[in-house]
């Protein structure tokens, strides 16, 4: 299963994985994954720092060109500017293309790497 947030109502929900047209569970508003690259389903810890500040997160999903993580916290603001971190060894910064809040405590966002 894998976890989506619609662009329409920003609600998440579980579809099956490797969907490519999906709809929205609670709106039914359609969309298809506008992705190049292939995306590896995997839940890591992880963290990022945003103006000096280290936030918790897990990954949804990454591939070669970004993630989908999710966060307790605000929701980003787009284009905002990243550096994160796998057990404090590997250190990349990122570009927030996507943030929403998915619960009253929960956020998610999709990070696009930066070269």
């Amino acid at each position: 299963m894998q976890l989506k947030v619609c662009p329409e109502c920003y609600k998440a929900f579980f579809i099956p994985a490797g969907r490519k047209s999906v709809i929205c569970t609670h709106c039914y508003f359609v969309f298809s994954e506008r992705r190049s690259a292939e995306r590896v389903q995997r839940l890591m810890d992880m963290s990022f720092t945003i103006d000096g500040q280290m936030v918790a997160a897990k990954t949804i999903d990454y591939s070669d060109g970004g993630a989908g993580i999710i966060y307790k916290g605000d929701f980003l603001e787009k284009g905002s500017i990243v550096t994160i971190s796998f057990g404090g060894k590997l250190k990349l910064a990122a570009k927030a293309v996507w943030s929403r809040k998915v619960s009253r405590t929960l956020s998610s966002a999709g990070l696009s790497l930066l070269k």
